[in-house]
C-alpha cells in the first residue's frame, strides 16, 4: 500500500512540472506543432523549466516521446538530458 501511495505521489509530481520555450510570444498551438515535429523526427528540444514552486527556471534539453490533453491541460512525457530519465512535463 505504501508503495502504490508513493508511485502515485510521484505521478503526481511528474504532472507537476511545466515547461515553456524561450521564444517569446509563442502559443501554444505552435509550442505543441514543434513537440510534436521533434518527437516524430527524433530531435532534441531546448526548453526553459519552470519549478512548480517557482524557485527557480532552468534550461532544458528534451526528447520528447508523447503529448496528451488531460483535463484541460497539455503534458509531454520526454527523455530529460539533465535529468538522465523520462520525465513528465505540463505545457503553459
Amino acid at each position: 500500500m505504501a508503495d502504490d501511495y508513493r508511485a502515485e505521489r510521484e505521478r503526481l509530481k511528474d504532472l507537476e512540472r511545466a515547461i515553456a520555450f524561450e521564444q517569446e510570444g509563442e502559443g501554444l498551438g505552435e509550442t505543441l506543432r514543434r513537440l510534436d515535429r521533434a518527437r516524430r523526427d527524433r530531435e532534441t528540444v531546448e526548453i526553459e523549466y519552470v519549478s512548480t514552486t517557482g524557485s527557480g527556471i532552468t534550461t532544458r534539453r528534451i526528447d520528447p516521446c508523447q503529448l496528451w490533453n488531460h483535463s484541460g491541460f497539455w503534458y509531454c512525457a520526454a527523455w530529460c538530458h539533465l535529468r538522465e530519465e523520462t520525465r513528465t512535463f505540463r505545457l503553459s
